[in-house]
C-alpha cells in the first residue's frame, strides 16, 4: 500500500455451467500479512448465475497491509472459473 491506509479492488469473474452444489469460487482478503482472512465474495455452482461475468467491488479503510487470494473447490478438470480485470487502487 506505500504508506496509503485505504484500498478498492475491483476485478470481474464467471463460472461456468459445470460447476455443481457445492462448488465455488471464494474471493478472501487479509490484512494482516495472511495471518487471518475474510471471505469478501463467492460465487457457488448450480446457486448463482453461470456463464454471465459478474463484477466485483470491494473497499478496504484503515488498513496497512494487504494480500488477496482466490480459492475454490471445483471436483474436475473440465469445470471451469474466470477472473479477468483486477485492479487494487489505494488513497
Amino acid at each position: 500500500l506505500q504508506g496509503k491506509a485505504n484500498a478498492r479492488i475491483t476485478f470481474s469473474w464467471l463460472i461456468e455451467s459445470g460447476l455443481d452444489s457445492g462448488e465455488y469460487l471464494a474471493f478472501d482478503v487479509s490484512t494482516d500479512g495472511g495471518t487471518t482472512w475474510l471471505e469478501q465474495a463467492r460465487l457457488r455452482g448450480n446457486v448463482d448465475p453461470e456463464k454471465v461475468w459478474a463484477n466485483v467491488s470491494v473497499e478496504l479503510n484503515g488498513i496497512s497491509s494487504l494480500k488477496l487470494r482466490l480459492r475454490g473447490k471445483i471436483s474436475s478438470s473440465s469445470e471451469d472459473a474466470n477472473v479477468d480485470m483486477v485492479k487494487v487502487m489505494a488513497w
